[in-house]
């Protein structure tokens, strides 16, 4: 594991924060792209943007604070000073994220359930990058294993799951499928807002599959804060697509139904045949 990626002395590059420059600008440029098939403005879009992802640094770091109270109580310098004391909450930074996109389009007269499908994917994207960038750094330590895909991290004896690579590419694949989520919708497929969901279940479904390998979890109680939410997000993700495709999935148990009814007529005839003949003989 690399946490310094360049030590010059007076000046150190830490490797999360170069991924995390190379997710920002890798997210906003495929932002970008989106937004050139729609008819917003690209300057009202970046604005909401960069104001949502500040106030989702902020709520970020507030949320782990409140979670990690023991350690930062109402300390104002230990709160503020990420450097001495790091720690920040992936939740948080999406709440606050999103709740502000909310408010930002809000004003600016935007259709939020329209405008946020463009966001999924470049989100997604960016989480990509930066999970890699928490494996590389050794930010993010998974617990003991035996299994091949293993790394050593510094502070720690054994060899452990690269749980943040999992990450990685799991968002990468939800990334993808999200583009094509984001076609379906434009050309009438899916509805409005289906990209949104879909990033629900995909970051719901992340959390809370590798949430039993991640050596250091938040708690909520004596739960897992990742797995409730998790679990809670791949559900109301769920939800969504069964009920938009309702009627779909009735006419297939149906016609399931019909099929299966029919396979035991025929045998049942089948039956009843061989015993009259049977009989004849």
């Amino acid at each position: 594991m690399l946490p310094v990626l360049l030590n010059l002395g007076f000046f150190k590059i830490y490797t999360f924060g170069v991924f995390a420059a190379i997710a920002l600008v890798w997210g906003l440029f495929v932002l970008w792209k989106h937004i050139k098939l729609t008819s917003y403005k690209e300057e009202d879009i970046f604005d909401c943007a960069f104001i949502s992802i500040a106030i989702g640094l902020i709520v970020s770091r507030l949320v782990f604070v409140a979670l990690s109270f023991n350690t930062f109580g109402f300390n104002v310098l230990k709160i503020i000073l990420v450097n001495g004391y790091p720690g920040m909450s992936l939740l948080g930074f999406l709440i606050g994220l999103f709740v502000s996109l909310y408010f930002c389009f809000r004003k600016l007269g935007i259709e939020t359930k329209q405008a946020i499908d463009y966001i999924v994917t470049p989100l997604l994207i960016a989480l990509s990058f930066g999970k890699l960038g928490s494996f590389l750094s050794g930010a993010d330590v998974g617990t003991k294993t035996t299994f091949p895909l293993s790394v050593h991290f510094v502070g720690y004896g054994s060899i452990r799951h690269v749980v943040s690579f999992y990450e990685a590419v799991l968002f990468l694949i939800g990334a993808v499928i999200a583009r094509r989520v984001l076609f379906a919708i434009r050309q009438g497929r899916l509805p409005n807002s289906a990209n949104f969901f879909w990033f629900l279940f995909v970051f719901g479904g992340v959390s809370a599959l590798l949430d039993k390998i991640k050596q250091n979890r938040l708690y909520l109680g004596s739960f897992s804060l990742n797995l409730v939410v998790g679990m809670i997000f791949c559900i109301v993700g769920v939800a969504y697509f069964i009920i938009i495709n309702r009627q779909q999935i009735i006419n297939k148990m149906g016609l399931l139904f019909v099929k299966v009814r029919t396979i035991n007529n025929e045998r049942s005839n089948t039956k009843r045949n061989s015993r009259n003949s049977k009989k004849t003989k």
